[in-house]
Formats: structure tokens, C-alpha cells, sequence
């Protein structure tokens, strides 16, 4: 069980997670990380909860993202995500059990998504989002410290809101760790996205549309000829 908070501001995002694994009759407190960046890439955070398979995978495994020279921030968006991240996922969790409850908050530079467990990914229209049980306290304690105490520093309302949500539900405790998105440097970024020009190619939804179009195209092509024969009968 799990709380993982996220916030974003025009700038960058933060994630921040606590460090418990618990069942229905124990609980401990683990060094695994629930909140970290993927391999080579410090503008991406994950936070996760539920079971920690997902996490080794996700923090471990080479490639879950192309580096940060070959595709730029910018163009990891909802649409990248659904059209390419998601089928890697799926991949990981094929010898997943029906009970390896999970769901993952995606930090990408100054945007946030949620993936659940069908592998829809949610992008919130609000600034912060949370999972696990003790999410929706969380929440909720983030809300009103950003309204009640916006002199705060981020980190601590973060925190504060984590302290709140470990206090109240059980399944939940710190220590907490944040992870925040960071900058790519100008000079990775601009090969980044040349790289990204040179090696353009159609996503999965682009294809499928372009098929469909060709599909409907040879329905009216179709029906027009039928109209013609139609013609020519009477």
C-alpha cells in the first residue's frame, strides 16, 4: 500500500512517495525506491503504487524511453505516451497475476499523467494528482495547504500532505522521497530534436486512421458504382 503525490508549475514537476510495503496484517518499511527517474532520463519522474515489480521494471530496464538526444521533451505527450509507452508497459506486466494491483504517476518536464491498471493514462486538469490508499487524503491535505499556506515551500506542503496522509490511513509511512523533472541541457536538446526530425515516423493511431480513411474512400468509390449499375438497369 502505497500514498504518491504529484504537482506540477509552469516550470518543472515534482512526485514525492512514501517508503512502505504492508499486506492486510503486517507493514515494514523498505529502501526500494517508489519515486525515481527511468534510465536516461533525468526530465521523466515515476512515482508508483501497489505491487514493486512494476517499479524494478520501470526503474531498472534500459530503454523503457528513447535518451534524452534522441527524443525531445516536448514530444513525449499524451499522445506518445498512449501511442508508445503504453505497449511497453504492457509488455512488462504480461506475467503479471490479476491480483498485482498497480497504477503509476508519469511526470514529463512540467506535465503530469496517470497510467492504471487497463493502461488508460489520465493526464489531470488540475495541477497535483495522488494513488495509492492514502492518495485521496493526500489530495485533499495538498488542496488546502495550497490555499490556506501558499508561503510554503512546495517540498513541504508535499511532505506535509504526505505526513497527513500516513497519519490517518493505514497502509502508509515515511520516510518520503521527491524527485522532481529536470531541464535537458540546450545542446542535448537541440540533437534531440534533430535527431527527431531526421527519423520521423507515423504513430500507431496515425496508421490506423490513415487506413480507415483509405477503407472509407473504397466505400465511396463503392456506392457510387452501384448507383451507376443502378442507372443503367432502369
Amino acid at each position: 500500500m502505497t500514498v504518491t503525490l504529484a504537482y506540477r508549475t509552469q516550470d518543472k514537476a515534482y512526485i514525492v512517495g512514501d517508503s512502505c510495503a504492508s499486506d492486510s496484517i503486517s507493514h515494514s518499511t523498505v529502501k526500494n525506491h517508489k519515486v525515481f527517474h527511468p534510465v536516461g532520463r533525468r526530465d521523466i519522474v515515476f512515482g508508483c503504487a501497489g505491487t514493486f515489480r512494476l517499479p524494478n521494471l520501470l526503474q531498472y530496464v534500459p530503454g523503457i524511453f528513447p535518451p534524452e538526444d534522441e527524443l525531445p521533451t516536448d514530444e513525449i505527450d499524451l499522445s506518445y505516451l498512449i501511442n508508445e509507452f503504453t505497449p511497453v508497459v504492457r509488455v512488462l506486466i504480461d506475467d503479471f497475476d490479476d491480483d498485482d494491483a498497480w497504477e503509476v504517476l508519469i511526470a514529463v518536464g512540467n506535465r503530469i499523467y496517470r497510467m492504471q491498471m487497463d493502461l488508460s493514462i489520465l493526464e489531470p486538469a488540475d495541477d497535483c494528482d495522488a494513488i495509492g490508499c492514502g492518495g485521496p487524503v493526500a489530495l485533499g491535505a495538498f488542496k488546502v495547504l495550497n490555499e490556506l499556506e501558499p508561503e510554503m515551500s512546495i517540498e513541504d506542503r508535499m511532505n506535509h500532505a504526505l505526513k497527513i496522509a500516513c497519519d490517518t490511513v493505514i497502509g502508509c509511512q515515511g520516510p518520503f522521497r521527491m524527485v522532481e523533472t529536470e531541464k535537458v541541457p540546450d545542446d542535448i536538446l537541440e540533437k534531440a530534436k534533430k535527431f527527431s526530425e531526421s527519423n520521423k515516423r507515423d504513430c500507431g493511431y496515425e496508421i490506423i486512421r490513415h487506413d480507415e480513411d483509405i477503407h472509407d474512400q473504397e466505400v465511396q468509390e463503392a456506392a457510387k458504382s452501384n448507383k451507376k449499375k443502378k442507372k443503367k438497369r432502369r
